[in-house]
């Protein structure tokens, strides 16, 4: 009698143990996907604030920007518009909006920026022939 008690105990003992990991995996994951996107959250915000900054310090005003190498050993793309700062990794997107009017590249025709890891940027304010302010992203040589 006393062994059949002993097992069954055993057995809820075993049944609540492998409920209480899986849920300690699956929080485990989630707080790692949560930094993740902190950490992504934090690279748009800063390259945005790095935007405004260029942007309102006037014309010829320039900020250098570096891209972290990876967010938590994943690979990520950061894509800056006139909208804002997109940070893509694996399918997941934070996005940090801008007021800037119009961002472009070197050749001052892009319509969308792409940043790399590990790269520094020049963000430079520049003003066209018909007087219109403008943001000109190019890798710092």
């Amino acid at each position: 009698m006393m062994s059949v008690e002993l097992l069954l105990t055993t057995v809820v003992f075993l049944l609540i143990l492998t409920g209480i990991i899986g849920i300690v995996e699956e929080r485990s994951e989630t707080a790692h996907l949560t930094r993740e996107a902190a950490e992504a959250r934090i690279i748009a915000e800063r390259v945005a604030q790095s935007l405004e900054d260029a942007y309102s310090g006037g014309e010829g005003h320039e900020i250098m920007v570096e891209i972290p190498a990876e967010i938590d050993g994943m690979d990520y793309l950061v894509k800056v518009n006139s909208s804002g700062v997109f940070v893509d990794m694996d399918n997941r997107i934070c996005f940090s909006s801008s007021s800037v009017p119009r961002v472009t590249g070197p050749k001052h025709t892009e319509e969308q920026i792409f940043l790399y890891p590990t790269v520094t940027y020049r963000i430079t304010h520049q003003r066209d022939k018909d007087g219109n302010h403008f943001l000109v992203i190019s890798e710092k040589l």
